[in-house]
């Protein structure tokens, strides 16, 4: 099929944009050779790019179910079909092609774990956990299985099998335990679980002591918690680690201690940012913003001027 001058006509017309032209002549080669899965792809990708997002899905299920049918499931189109879906978040639509596609291939690892993923993003969080406990119990020494399992059980607030799960996937991977320690606390911390995200990563600090990112992490939840001094500590411990980025990690903890309302506490945490690095304008736009929340207006209107100076836009 590549060496007729009509597919070649349809490509370079793919090629240079020329998105009808190209869509008029796989039309009228699908037309004259049905069978040809490979034009219907072509087609599908021309519609894709050319943001006939729908018309693309369309072909590709017909496509879709050709390969369901085959001896060997090769996934071209499951594959543009999952990447689609997930573009338009149509959960509906993923989990719909990932359930047929495990029922036809109900052991394949992989199409196994992109139904799980597909129902997390459309929250079916008891199913999702219903695949990786499956996966898990086929691999028991594959830890992403066992932190998949603990992601979904955490957001569907089962936090004690969560932390189990976790608490496997470390134990059967020793040296990627720190980051699966910090997963936990991340999914916790969203789930206001501020307790048990601290021990999380309480936990993936012990693992690998060198994270200036996770004592950060920590340092949040101390300062929704109220706890400023432990917050400032720990983002001190992030600086000793990581001493060539003092301003910007002073910058983040001022940032956070602002949106939680304790300004009079970020005011002081600019100025340490605004002493490592004085000539970055931002950091007097947040001094001069967090200041006028104490209502310091001339101090606030001597940082917006220093800004100004160097050349911040507002």
């Amino acid at each position: 099929m590549k060496s007729n001058p009509d597919y070649d006509r349809a490509e370079k017309a793919a090629r240079e944009k020329c998105y009808d032209e190209a869509i008029a002549i796989y039309r009228e080669l699908i037309e004259r050779h049905p069978e040809e899965d490979s034009l219907k792809m072509s087609l599908a990708w021309v519609f894709r790019d050319s943001g006939k997002t729908d018309e693309a899905i369309e072909l590709l299920l017909v496509i879709f179910k050709k390969e369901l049918a085959r001896d060997v499931f090769t996934g071209f189109a499951f594959d543009e079909l999952v990447r689609l879906f997930r573009e338009k978040a149509d959960f509906a639509g993923l989990t719909g092609v990932c359930e047929e596609a495990v029922s036809v291939w109900p052991h394949d690892k992989s199409l196994l774990f992109t139904l799980g993923e597909a129902y997390r993003g459309a929250e079916r969080f008891s199913d999702a956990a219903r695949v990786f406990e499956k996966l898990a119990a086929r691999e028991p020494d594959a830890p992403e299985y066992f932190s998949r399992l603990g992601n979904v059980l955490a957001t569907a607030g089962e936090f004690e099998r969560a932390e189990k799960a976790y608490e496997k996937a470390a134990e059967i991977d020793p040296v990627g335990a720190p980051s699966y320690y910090n997963s936990l606390g991340h999914v916790l911390a969203e789930a206001e679980e501020y307790g048990r995200a601290v021990a999380a990563y309480r936990k993936s600090i012990k693992r690998n002591w060198n994270q200036p990112l996770v004592f950060c992490h920590l340092a949040d939840i101390y300062v929704k918690e109220g706890r400023v001094a432990e917050a400032e500590e720990a983002y001190e411990e992030a600086i000793r680690i990581d001493p060539g980025h003092k301003a910007a990690y002073y910058n983040r903890f001022g940032n956070i201690l602002a949106r939680t309302g304790l300004n009079g506490n970020a005011i002081l945490i600019f100025r340490k940012a605004i002493a490592e690095d004085p000539n970055n304008p931002f950091l007097y736009v947040f001094l001069a913003q967090a200041c006028l929340a104490e209502g310091l207006h001339e101090e606030a209107r001597e940082a917006y001027l220093t800004a100004t100076t160097l050349g911040a836009d507002f």
